[in-house]
Order: C-alpha cells, then structure tokens, then sequence
C-alpha cells in the first residue's frame, strides 16, 4: 500500500486524518506525511489501515473507562526495528470506573514535559478503541448506554465527560 491508495481507503471510509490518527495511534501530521509517500507503507499500518474497511462500530459499543494519550518522545517514537516502527506516536493509559480523567493525569506531573490538554482527554471503547470526548458521546447516544440522570455538561457541551457515567 502505498500513500495514494491509504488516502483513497480513508476517505471511502469517510475519515479525516485527525480520526484516523486516532484509529492509528498517530497523530494528525503523521497522517498527513504517511499519505504524501511514494513508496510503500510499513506493514504494520498497512494492516492497520485495512482493518478501516470494516463497518462502523455497532451501537453495542460502550464507554468502559476513562484515558488519556500521552505523546511518545521524538526520540523513542522515530525508533526503527526490522525496518519499522517499534513505538507509536501516543501511549493510552486508562483506569476502570470511578476513575475521571485527573485520576490518570495527576501521577505524570512532574514526570511529562507537557500538560496533558483537552485534546489527550478521552475514553476507551468496550472494543479497546481510544476515542476523543465528541466520539464518546455519540456512542453513548447511539448505544443508549445508562448515564448519571441531570449532569450540566450533557445538556450544554457536546463532549463526554466521565461525571456524565460515573
């Protein structure tokens, strides 16, 4: 597979590079330089990326637990092992309910160079995909999974927030 063909399959699916990346574990420009190539791409994101052919996700599929991305460091994430990648370009850390989003976050202060923002905020699937909080809250809607009754964020944002199902 090549850049060209990984741009077709990701709009025949109806994905922007941001989404994908998030499927990929890789971030938006990655997507981006992955799609301008020539040249082959690595098997391990070529089967990645042909898993995108299957349907969209079922309404069986739950929120099961807070996470969060952490961006792997230049250094670890560039490195090479049989001609590819051994790192990807985020680590998803979660913790089963009630833990929120700070339960993950508090412990790397002091340890990431960088605050962990809105954008590294989400939760995991119950079939271990990482989605951003506006995924996760279209998932609860369509799987019409039980909810905390009368939280302010779900009438007013239209991001998940775990006080909305723990």
């Amino acid at each position: 597979m090549n850049g060209n063909e990984l741009r077709n399959r990701r709009r025949r699916v109806g994905l922007t590079q941001e989404e994908m990346g998030g499927l990929l574990g890789v971030s938006r420009k990655t997507v981006c330089e992955l799609e301008s190539r020539d040249g082959d791409i690595d098997n391990r994101t070529a089967l990645a990326v042909g898993a995108l052919t299957r349907p969209p996700p079922s309404s069986s599929e739950t929120i099961v637990a807070a996470a969060i991305r952490i961006p792997v460091a230049d250094e670890w994430r560039n490195e090479m092992w049989r001609g590819e990648r051994m790192y990807p370009d985020y680590l998803t850390i979660s913790a089963p309910p009630p833990a929120r989003h700070p339960t993950l976050m508090h412990p790397f202060f002091g340890y990431h160079p960088k605050p962990i923002g809105p954008s590294e905020q989400g939760f995991l699937t119950s079939t271990g995909r990482y989605v951003d909080r506006r995924e996760a809250k279209q998932i609860v809607i369509a799987s019409n999974q039980p909810r905390v009754a009368d939280t302010p964020t779900w009438d007013s944002l239209p991001e998940l927030y775990s006080e909305d199902l723990w």
